[in-house]
């Protein structure tokens, strides 16, 4: 896997389809929050590993705060459940925005923004020809991965060229 990278580090806010916004806000019982997605920047890496980050928002301001309150990650690839990423602790506010996760993905209108985000990052990271022929010339066969999936190159990424 690459490194994680929201959507607005490649596009500003008018390139993106506005049916698919590029941030979504969730109210959870009183309180508001920000949601953020992550994806995967590495060209030649096929994980469809999503990182979806919640913020609180601030009463005051109505801004994101900068404290990450939870970090979930999502496949799109095998649809398993999001689970909390290990450094954040189980609690019943993580509970509820895992719940409210869950409802989400089984929203089809939430998935294909998923889905679209994930296929325009990906667009934008592979006009970078120099990184595919960079590794594909020092990358042995049988050494592991650059993408860091632990998997071994010929079993990762050497398709993906």
């Amino acid at each position: 896997m690459g490194t994680m990278r929201n959507l607005l580090e490649f596009y500003t806010e008018d390139e993106i389809n506005p049916e698919y916004p590029s941030i979504a806000g969730i109210l959870e019982a009183q309180d508001t929050y920000l949601c953020i997605e992550y994806f995967c920047d590495n060209p030649c890496c096929t994980c469809r590993e999503i990182l979806v980050y919640f913020f609180a928002i601030l009463e005051d301001s109505r801004k994101p705060s900068s404290e990450v309150i939870a970090v979930f990650a999502y496949d799109l690839k095998k649809h398993n459940p999001p689970t909390l990423v290990k450094d954040f602790k189980k609690s019943k506010l993580t509970d509820g925005l895992l719940k409210r996760l869950q409802a989400m993905l089984q929203e089809q209108g939430y998935i294909d923004r998923l889905k679209n985000h994930y296929h325009l990052v990906k667009e934008r990271v592979s006009e970078c020809s120099d990184f595919e022929h960079a590794i594909s010339d020092k990358v042995g066969r049988n050494e592991l991965c650059p993408c860091g999936s632990g998997k071994k190159y010929k079993k990762c990424c050497l398709d993906s060229f």
